[in-house]
């Protein structure tokens, strides 16, 4: 089943990434947001255990896997706030509500202005992005109450890095980063982030992975330095249609493995 969010990055080595992985294996996924690779791979049979260190992420998730109905009927409700108002523009009001979402003391709540922010924003993120009317409708509901997913475990890693939860595993098939975009990380101080964004220094992730026991997968978008920091292990290439390619020029996409 897919993912009822809109996501900031797809992802489309779904397949190739099976391959990888025994029918059976374990998986413990990192960064883990709008969740449709970790879903595509529990619902085919791998047994998922989804990491993030983010509360809030983790939060919108557990009350989504316990009761998507619930979550749903709020969003629902919540979304008259986003009604033509006199005094303030529904553009005001999404600017607000993204600034404050995560104020609101009912994790429920909470959990449908996640789900209603992000199928507004044209980014895909709770507490960025310019409103987009067209992105909630009465069929992104439908999904969200629909949404249930087996073999998978949500799992709140209690580290300010979130490649530090590696740490705490012990056993495991697969260790895998589905990281998306690559960023040289220049002036990450000064750069807005959302409260439910993780940041990845590509560089102490790296670090962090070269000398990884565990076997581990890293999933990039196509970009020149990501050959270069990984040159030294499998790098796996993947055209726009998920299928694997040895043409460069044909590459939207790298699966990068330490085997």
């Amino acid at each position: 089943m897919k993912t009822p969010l809109k996501e900031n990055i797809s992802f489309i080595s779904g397949g190739v990434l099976k391959n990888l992985i025994p029918s059976d294996g374990t998986v413990d996924s990192f960064l883990l947001y709008g969740g449709n690779i970790e879903f595509a791979l529990a619902n085919s049979g791998r047994h998922v255990r989804a990491h993030t260190n983010n509360y809030l992420v983790h939060e919108f998730w557990d009350c989504v896997l316990t009761d998507s109905v619930a979550v749903a009927v709020w969003t629902q409700s919540l979304a008259s706030l986003l009604d033509d108002d006199p005094v303030f523009s529904t553009e005001k009001m999404f600017c607000i509500l993204q600034e404050s979402w995560h104020g609101y003391p009912n994790p429920y709540t909470r959990a449908g202005l996640f789900f209603l922010l992000n199928r507004h924003s044209d980014s895909g993120r709770v507490s960025s992005g310019k409103m987009v009317p067209e992105g909630f409708n009465s069929f992104s509901t439908l999904q969200l109450r629909r949404f249930n997913v087996k073999n998978l475990n949500l799992v709140l890693d209690k580290h300010s890095k979130f490649f530090d939860g590696i740490g705490d595993i012990s056993e495991t098939d697969l260790l895998l980063f589905p990281v998306g975009k690559f960023s040289y990380n220049l002036f990450e101080e000064g750069k807005s982030k959302g409260i439910e964004e993780t940041t990845v220094d590509h560089k102490n992730l790296f670090n962090k992975l070269k000398n990884q026991d565990h076997r581990w997968v890293v999933l990039y978008k196509k970009h020149p330095a990501v050959f270069e920091m990984y040159k030294e292990f499998n790098v796996r290439m993947v055209d726009q249609y998920g299928r694997l390619t040895d043409k460069e020029a044909k590459c939207e996409e790298l699966v990068i493995a330490n085997f």
